[in-house]
């Protein structure tokens, strides 16, 4: 909020003109200079951290699904084949 030098009326924007008479915003003295907030900063995101006992191993088991997916289409197409 300002005040108007030349109508002397109360601006309540933060706009650099007078809304009523269009004149520049005066100049603040020294150490009233207007401040701008920083902006806020984005926290770095940190996985939390988990024991390594805890993980669960990833190199075991990974040919099950595949072996699953290939016996089930080798059973519908061998019972297709049947019925035929």
């Amino acid at each position: 909020m300002w005040k108007c030098n030349k109508c002397s009326a109360i601006n309540e924007s933060e706009a650099n003109f007078c809304a009523m008479c269009g004149a520049p915003r005066p100049k603040a003295a020294p150490g009233q200079e207007r401040q701008k907030p920083e902006p806020a900063r984005a926290e770095e995101h940190v996985p939390p951290h988990v024991p390594f006992e805890d993980k669960a191993p990833r190199h075991k088991r990974r040919w099950v699904l595949p072996v699953a997916i290939v016996l089930a289409v080798v059973l519908i197409a061998g019972l297709g084949a049947v019925y035929m």
